[in-house]
């Protein structure tokens, strides 16, 4: 039979077991000796991530080929050659500045994109809105500060058995 230290099974700590000090460093360098770069992806998780971008840029080009605009599907679909070729080949080289490219471009279209949309958002609505809201000067949340108050204390309901059945 097993001793009771009066707490429940699941919080009983394992016991401790020795380590390996070589274990330890390959995990953990506290000291700071060994300078790891940043983790690289394997060459065929890169190559795996190029033909998926082809096969969508091959679909996308496809699809807008025949029912668009053939200009526009032919420079898709060679986009999507580009980068199939780069990454079978060149996935740490040509892929990667590829990849970087696209990914400049996305953070610029992005800052774009956040003042051509967020800007006319905020002054198309919530700007009208709020001076909806202070025009009816509706203190929905009691947040002003009434001078002539002689306490802000609200009584409570009394609680019964049927409320607290329902409570929400």
């Amino acid at each position: 039979m097993q001793e009771t230290t009066g707490r429940p099974p699941l919080l009983e700590r394992p016991p401790l077991l020795e380590g390996r000090p070589q274990a330890a460093a390959a995990i953990w360098d506290w000291r700071g000796e060994q300078v790891h770069g940043p983790a690289q992806p394997s060459m065929s998780s890169v190559r795996i991530k190029a033909i998926v971008q082809s096969l969508v840029g091959f679909t996308v080009g496809s699809l807008i080929f025949f029912f668009w605009s053939r200009t526009v599907g032919s420079i898709a679909l060679g986009i999507a050659s580009v980068i199939l070729f780069s990454g079978l080949v060149s996935p740490r080289g040509l892929y990667a500045g590829i990849q970087s490219l696209f990914e400049a471009t996305g953070n610029v279209l992005g800052r774009i994109m956040t003042w051509v949309v967020m800007v006319p958002l905020f002054y198309l609505f919530f700007v009208p809105f709020g001076r909806i809201m202070r025009r009816g000067r509706r203190d929905q949340l009691k947040c002003f500060y009434e001078p002539d108050a002689s306490s802000y204390w609200e009584p409570h309901k009394t609680l019964t058995a049927e409320s607290r059945e329902h409570q929400y």
